[in-house]
């Protein structure tokens, strides 16, 4: 989905985008204030469903010599949207093209990764990813990395935030909706992680 469908998607929710057949645009000053409050929001949906849904992410470092006791890499100075290690995910590929996983290595504070120094070569770190943060300035047409699946999630969090003053109840039940929807979701992470087969809460295949 991009930026703009999810903002239209949510404004289905809580104020009707057509006036006499004619649709009401994002720019109106009718949804203002809707609108406005969106991008935080948004945001904070996103880091949710991403805790659910992770987007993997890899990144590769060379490691061209030796060094005396541990190597120490911090990880946000490589990728800034780094949000958390992949437990047994580190990999390295040797001068000779020997791939091995490595397991003797100690992940400290938010970023902190130490690895015996003798190791040389590529090694590649997986990681999750945090998404993209949303402002009032993103472009409707940007796209995100969070699975389609858990976007369509997106506009109800958002509803069940924006509508709180205009009719609690319905913000109430856009919660509710939501958390069911992140709940599925993650039952469905689990049984993909796992080997188990994988269905769409969305009807699709």
């Amino acid at each position: 989905m991009t930026w703009e469908e999810i903002q239209k998607a949510t404004l289905d929710k809580v104020f009707s985008r057509t006036n006499y057949g004619t649709e009401v645009s994002l720019d109106s000053p009718e949804v203002a204030d809707y609108v406005k409050a969106m991008p935080h929001n948004a945001t904070f949906a996103f880091i949710d469903l991403a805790e659910v849904m992770p987007i993997y992410k890899s990144v590769d470092v060379e490691l061209d010599e030796q060094v005396q006791g541990n190597r120490l890499l911090k990880i946000r100075e490589l990728v800034p949207d780094f949000m958390r290690l992949c437990p047994d995910r580190l990999t390295i590929t040797d001068e000779y093209n020997n791939f091995y996983r490595i397991n003797d290595y100690q992940f400290d504070g938010d970023d902190q990764l130490y690895i015996p120094g003798t190791y040389t070569g590529t090694l590649v770190i997986w990681y999750e990813a945090l998404p993209a943060q949303v402002t009032e300035q993103t472009p409707g047409d940007t796209t995100f990395e969070l699975s389609e699946e858990a976007q369509r999630a997106i506009p109800l969090y958002i509803a069940s935030q924006i509508f709180k003053e205009d009719d609690i109840s319905m913000a109430v039940q856009y919660l509710n909706e939501y958390e069911n929807v992140k709940a599925i979701l993650a039952s469905r992470s689990s049984l993909t992680q796992s080997g188990g087969g994988f269905t769409s809460v969305w009807g699709w295949a």
